[in-house]
This record gives structure tokens, sequence and C-alpha cells, in this order.
């Protein structure tokens, strides 16, 4: 499994253009993408978020993740209806590396299955989305990037929420 993250930090961009075809190169490489809402906003103003993270299933990817923040996720995979799931409610500390435990918890979940992406059915999907998105939210939790471990996402997942 090939996993790609754009992460856009504009300020190290100079070269808008070079990027753009740069990124399809990378697409074509990938087989799962997780990509921000804010990153898909920075590179497609003008289009709806996830109208353009579709798109990029006709690269080669198996599958696009878009996380929206607070908002949750959602799963796109060519010939299926997109997958939404929704962040649980947290009190934010701070957002510093929630993306980037999002797609380390999203892998040790996927690797855990150890099913090609292809044949992953949705009940997977599910529940490897929402322990990727429960790590994220208990790293928002915490100060700094400071991700969770397996055992405490398990029982953050366990809580009862209100």
């Amino acid at each position: 499994m090939t996993v790609f993250d754009p992460n856009i930090r504009p300020a190290l961009i100079t070269d808008r253009q070079a990027y753009m075809q740069q990124l399809e190169v990378w697409l074509s490489l990938a087989s799962l993408v997780k990509v921000s809402t804010q990153d898909l906003n920075w590179l497609y103003p003008d289009e709806n978020p996830l109208a353009a993270a579709k798109t990029w299933l006709a690269h080669g990817p198996v599958a696009i993740i878009t996380t929206h923040g607070p908002k949750g996720a959602t799963l796109l995979r060519t010939g299926y209806e997109p997958i939404g799931i929704a962040a649980p409610e947290i009190e934010v500390v701070d957002t510093i590396g929630a993306g980037d435990t999002f797609t380390a918890a999203l892998m040790v979940a996927l690797l855990e299955v150890g099913l090609p992406l292809k044949e992953l059915p949705k009940e997977i999907w599910l529940s490897s989305l929402r322990f990727a998105i429960s790590a994220a939210a208990l790293n928002c939790t915490r100060a700094g990037a400071n991700p969770p471990n397996s055992d405490e996402v398990n029982q953050f997942m366990n809580q009862p929420r209100q």
C-alpha cells in the first residue's frame, strides 16, 4: 500500500503549475490518498473540494479520503457511494499533528486487516475510519503533536458519548 498526503504548505510551493503537474504523478503512484479540505481548497479554489478529490480517482488510487477537521471525513472510491464519518465532539487543545495522526492510525487499522484495499468491505472501511478519526480527535485534546497509542484510541472509542 502506498499512502500519499499532499499536506500543502503554500509558502513552500514556488511554482503552482509545476506542483500541479507533479501532483498528477504522485497520485498515479498512490493506492490511498488522504487530503484535507483545506488542501483541496488551496489546490482548487473554485471547485467543490469533494468533487475535486473524486477526480483524483482517475489517476489510479483505490481510495481518496478527505478530512474535514471537526466535521469528520469522507471516503471516495470508484463505483461506490461516498462514505462519511463524523468526528467525535471534543474540547480542542491543539490541532497540530491531527492530520498526520489520522493518516498513521488509518494505516495501522488497514494493515491489521491484511486485505488489499480493493477487497475491503464497507464495514472495514467504517471501522478503520472510526479508529483514525478517534486517534486524530484524541491528538487534538493534547498540546502539540502528541498522538495516542492504540490502547488509548480503543479506550476513547468505547467511552459513552453525550
